[in-house]
């Protein structure tokens, strides 16, 4: 029952842009929290089957959360 999980914060006053490290063989990142106010009407989080798929590199909001978590590649 092991998780992988990457959690991204930014509590500088501008957005940040993070470098998203490769996912586990066989898996892919899937964002699960975002606390910038633009996600605010998903009230800020997503399911693992209904979460954005994230790669490369992702932008964190100023004073904000993000948290990916590792779920089994269907590709």
């Amino acid at each position: 029952g092991d998780q992988d999980f990457v959690v991204m914060s930014n509590f500088s006053g501008s957005s940040v842009t993070y470098t998203v490290p490769a996912s586990p063989a066989g898996t892919r990142w899937v964002r699960l929290i975002d606390t910038n106010n633009w996600a605010e009407a998903s009230s800020n989080c997503w399911g693992a089957s209904s979460g954005a798929m994230i790669s490369g590199t992702y932008g964190v909001g100023n004073r904000s959360v993000v948290v990916l978590e590792a779920v089994p590649d269907a590709r």
